[in-house]
């Protein structure tokens, strides 16, 4: 028995002893084992849900989870009240990686009740109470141009990428603009060479951007597009900027590069 006190004893001297902030910074959970496949059904929504209250915010997350159809106004206030609550929690979610699944498709998963990620070749990112989502992790600029991702990869863009490269071609062999020696792409500088020149500037209206915009519009309609924040501005990274269909009108050429072109829209 005397033996048993005594080391109870040396074990809280040695416990009072160590750094007991730094152990509980280490001892945060930040990932569990989680698949793609359990975030494509509501049957383990609930214990998802209670992993991330439970471990990286410490409260329930009754309230402030949502019910049915998402909105902006809806998604920010849960986001807001989630940073209020743990900011470094809140960025972990965020953050959170699962192999196969988008940015920020987890976060929503956590805040949406009824929402869930598509499977297979479904042309949208999540269902929730009946609504189909294209969920697209973007950067918003100075300008307010919402920037900096992709649209399906099946887009028929090759006529329009033809277009621009035969625009490219002129401009540098007459000198307005230097070669990138880039096959598939077309720098910034060529860009607003060929939008300097008058026939070029009315051929790339004509020929990229009005076809640009069409077949943008097409691949983002029957269904709502959300677009949230990735990276830029740093200070609203998780902020839900848009909910809702976009128009054509919306829609310009940001980038011609890799063989792809980019979008930007103006909301």
């Amino acid at each position: 028995m005397k033996r048993l006190v005594q080391f109870l004893n040396e074990m809280a001297v040695m416990s009072s002893q160590l750094d007991q902030a730094w152990i509980a910074k280490a001892a945060q959970v930040k990932t569990f084992s989680l698949q793609a496949k359990d975030f494509k059904s509501l049957e383990y929504k609930a214990e998802i849900q209670h992993l991330f209250e439970t471990y990286f915010f410490k409260t329930s997350l009754a309230g402030i989870t949502i019910k049915g159809k998402p909105t902006t106004k809806k998604l920010n206030n849960s986001i807001n009240n989630l940073k209020r609550i743990s900011p470094r929690g809140f960025e972990n979610l965020r953050d959170y990686i699962v192999k196969g699944i988008g940015p920020a498709e987890v976060l929503l998963y956590v805040l949406l009740d009824e929402g869930y990620l598509s499977g297979g070749n479904a042309p949208f990112d999540m269902m929730a109470a009946g609504g189909k989502y294209e969920i697209k992790s973007v950067d918003l600029d100075k300008e307010g141009f919402i920037k900096n991702f992709k649209v399906g990869g099946t887009m028929p863009l090759g006529q329009i990428q033809s277009a621009g490269l035969a625009l490219k071609a002129k401009v540098v062999k007459e000198k307005l603009a230097a070669d990138n020696n880039e096959d598939t792409g077309i720098t910034t500088g060529q860009m607003a060479a060929i939008m300097k020149h008058r026939q070029y500037s009315r051929q790339w209206n004509s020929k990229v951007e009005m076809p640009f915009k069409r077949t943008v519009a097409k691949y983002m309609s029957g269904k709502d597009i959300l677009f949230i924040v990735n990276k830029t501005p740093a200070a609203r990274k998780g902020e839900v900027l848009h909910i809702g269909p976009i128009k054509a009108n919306q829609i310009s050429v940001d980038k011609f590069t890799s063989g792809t072109i980019k979008p930007k829209v103006k909301l």
